[in-house]
């Protein structure tokens, strides 16, 4: 049997400095052995060429809507998307418009149907 499904959490990053210190502050913790001139690179990649970056992985539903409005403060736009999809990739995905959320396979939103981590 299928385990739950998880999500994962893109933004591209605001170009604002107070708000990409944020972001930086808020990655710094997501993954604590990553090195800062690491995750500026990607806020200045996804500043400049408006890539999305993930920012958060793996997440049940309610972490992942609680994270989702706090990186809103400091990141001009936010995706959710099922676990391991995400922008560019090369899977079809389909779109919720009831919980915003990007999804695969052919059963629909795994929140619709209520099959997700909480």
């Amino acid at each position: 049997m299928e385990d739950p499904i998880r999500f994962d959490i893109w933004c591209i990053a605001a170009s604002e400095p107070e708000r990409r210190r944020q972001l930086e502050e808020f990655l710094s913790t997501q993954v604590p052995n990553r090195q800062i001139a690491e995750i500026k690179r990607e806020i200045q990649r996804s500043v400049t060429n408006r890539t999305p970056l993930q920012v958060a992985s793996g997440l049940g539903w309610k972490n992942a809507t609680t994270i989702l409005s706090v990186v809103k403060g400091f990141t001009s736009s936010q995706q959710l998307y099922q676990e391991g999809l995400g922008p560019g990739k090369e899977f079809k995905v389909s779109y919720c418009e009831k919980h915003n959320l990007f999804h695969g396979g052919s059963l629909g939103c795994p929140v619709c149907n209520d099959f997700y981590a909480a």
